[in-house]
């Protein structure tokens, strides 16, 4: 179904989460593609495999950029249909789509769809559940401007962005389609993590925020917290992810080394990250590898640090493949992580569609 929105919009820009792609997409009309969508078979990701820790280090080899790809389990195609995804021409040639996708705890997808000014949920099987669109009186300049997404607790969903003068805007999407947009003292807050209903934003200071939705509040925290209300913090360092984990008894620290895949174990690493947490507490680590010389994409890796820090769980995997307008290495705001399994889950932006594995 359909449903109008309202919200008091400013001319804003977003630069979190390595986007590569724009929401200022140019006039109303959306895409015309005809790529349809398609339903590969249904596979899973691999299972974690136990790393020894020594000395409170757990080292994990990338899988290697260019080695298999992802398992599929849906693709939803670009095209007019409202079922479909748009997208919209940009500057010097490029083609822009979706811009951020992020898996809910009943298995269903909210994307945002920026061609077609749109927020849209899709369940596991492909079938679009619910579109919330934006009004063109709404829009900045005839933009659509938002380009995160972060499911909450409530099966609805939370974007965020920043504008240019600084400061955050939060848009809240309730289960009943409604929009809602507060402002929170923050430059520029980039989306990490939802935990209990809460959103959890780190500023270019690095500062954590607590955001709640519900009392359009943000506050400084030390800490982030686990959908088990147990608080941690990350801390990066090169090729090393510093877990710590105050809560738990005893407190434990836990570093998470990231080396290169066996055949490029010459390459220095550098690591990107994107956290997400289970029901259980456990800390969950979705890291890109890359060269520091030069750039260059080494492969990707997902670390399950346990709750009471006494065992970590990891899988090497391939790269996602580039998104709409060519943007190399997949987005890590794209990653998420089922509550109560564990399991890590990925969507992708493709030239044929945004793969939901």
């Amino acid at each position: 179904m359909s449903r109008r929105a309202g919200v008091v919009a400013a001319c804003l820009l977003l630069a979190s989460a390595c986007s590569g792609s724009s929401s200022d997409a140019a006039g109303p009309t959306p895409s015309t593609s005809t790529t349809t969508t398609t339903t590969p078979p249904a596979t899973a990701l691999p299972e974690l495999a136990d790393v020894m820790v020594v000395d409170g280090t757990a080292t994990v080899e990338l899988g290697e950029a260019a080695a298999g790809t992802w398992p599929e389990a849906i693709t939803i195609g670009y095209g007019e249909a409202a079922g479909l995804l748009g997208t919209s021409p940009g500057g010097d040639g490029m083609t822009f789509g979706p811009d951020s996708c992020e898996r809910a705890a009943d298995g269903s997808w909210w994307i945002v769809d920026p061609a077609k000014y749109r927020f849209v949920r899709f369940a596991g099987d492909g079938e679009l559940l619910d579109e919330v669109v934006v009004g063109d009186d709404l829009l900045v300049n005839g933009n659509f401007q938002w380009q995160t997404i972060t499911t909450l607790a409530d099966g609805g969903a939370a974007s965020v962005r920043f504008g240019m003068e600084g400061g955050t805007s939060v848009m809240v999407v309730s289960p009943d389609g409604a929009l809602r947009e507060f402002d929170i003292a923050a430059e520029a807050a980039v989306p990490r993590l939802e935990a209990g209903g809460l959103l959890y934003l780190t500023d270019l200071e690095g500062t954590v925020l607590e955001v709640d939705p519900a009392a359009e509040t943000a506050v400084e925290v030390p800490a982030f917290r686990t959908r088990s209300g147990a608080r941690f913090a990350l801390a990066i360092d090169a090729d090393r992810i510093t877990v710590s984990l105050p809560d738990a008894d005893p407190a434990a620290e836990v570093v998470v080394h990231f080396v290169a895949p066996a055949a490029m174990s010459e390459r220095e690493v550098r690591v990107t990250v994107a956290v997400d947490t289970t029901s259980a507490g456990d800390v969950v680590l979705f890291v890109r590898g890359f060269d520091p010389a030069d750039g260059t994409t080494l492969g990707s890796a997902v670390a399950r640090v346990a709750a009471d820090g006494s065992t970590v769980g990891a899988v090497a995997l391939p790269t996602p493949p580039p998104r709409v307008g060519g943007f190399e290495g997949g987005n890590l705001d794209l990653f998420s992580v089922d509550p109560a399994a564990g399991t890590p889950h990925l969507c992708a932006f493709g030239a044929e569609g945004v793969m939901l594995r």
